[in-house]
């Protein structure tokens, strides 16, 4: 199940809508020189992609989702960040896109408190390298 998920998140095209670009679509392992030349600019360094939508990879209804991103805005509305609009677009059909956030200003291991506050099994992050890791945030099996 482990690695049916990985290949997901990989396969995985993250959608993120900042102020001076209308849609960066970033992949993960995957070099953005519109990224990096945005976080240069804004002299960020730390950086992540994260949802709240379907905890531990439970498909969810629509509603309870939206709740969750909602609370997670608002937890984001509280810390000392940049934040804007994201999207998970997944390859396979079978999944739905999840609104995240691209969110921007905190040490990496904020960013794992937060994934794993809210149930994920993996974040997106990254540094002004601008290139997309996928972090898991739970154990991995095979």
């Amino acid at each position: 199940m482990m690695k049916f998920l990985n290949q997901a998140y990989l396969d995985t095209t993250y959608q993120v809508y900042l102020d001076s670009v209308e849609c960066l679509d970033l992949r993960i392992g995957v070099y953005s020189e519109t990224l990096a030349d945005w976080l240069k600019s804004k002299f960020l360094d730390n950086w992540c992609v994260i949802t709240a939508f379907n905890p531990f990879s439970r498909a969810l209804s629509r509603e309870e989702n939206f709740a969750r991103n909602a609370i997670m805005e608002k937890t984001l509305e509280n810390l000392p960040v940049e934040v804007y609009k994201a999207k998970g677009i997944p390859s396979d059909d079978k999944w739905l896109a999840e609104d995240s956030f691209f969110v921007a200003g905190l040490v990496p291991d904020k960013f794992v408190e937060l994934g794993i506050k809210f149930g994920q099994n993996a974040i997106v992050l990254g540094n002004q390298s601008a290139i997309p890791e996928l972090i898991w945030l739970v154990e991995v099996c095979d």
